[in-house]
């Protein structure tokens, strides 16, 4: 039988975490032992980047298998997305509003409700479709509830 290769430690320092950063971030992630881990590194690797090159990572990151079983990635595509909604900008709301699309899973297109609300972008015709006919009962009501507020929060 193949034995793995030990996980790298996680990054102690400044030093520590460049080096972290400089490694492709896909593999970084996968070898991390579980998501609480997994979440340091991504945040290590984010640290020292502009808001615009964070942007790209994290959208590229969202499109991608992520490591883990189901729930560890769906767990860590939500931080993905939380990271962007922290992110300034035109283009890190409209990645948030990608996420809205009818065929992404139910916590993604909840979360990126009420990101887009906290930004006060959670406007519009299509926010007002998710509302009274979106598919999914729980996002209707969601919507409905952002439309409420008046888009944000």
């Amino acid at each position: 039988p193949t034995r793995r290769p030990p996980a790298p430690p996680t990054p102690r320092g400044p030093a520590d975490a460049a080096r972290v950063a400089r490694r492709p971030l896909a593999a970084t992630l996968a070898a991390a032992p579980d998501l609480a881990e997994r979440l340091k590194r991504l945040d290590a690797a984010l640290a020292h980047r502009t808001s615009g090159a964070r942007l790209r990572l994290l959208e590229a990151l969202l499109d991608a298998p992520l490591p883990g079983d189901a729930y560890e990635a769906g767990e860590l595509r939500l931080a993905l997305l939380a990271r962007i909604g922290r992110l300034p900008g035109e283009r890190a709301t409209a990645a948030l509003a990608r996420r809205l699309r009818p065929e992404a899973p139910r916590p993604e297109r909840l979360l990126a409700l009420e990101l887009l609300a906290a930004r006060g972008a959670a406007t519009g015709g299509r926010l007002v479709a998710m509302a009274t006919s979106d598919h999914d009962r729980v996002v209707r009501a969601r919507a409905r509830s952002v439309l409420a507020r008046g888009g944000s929060q």
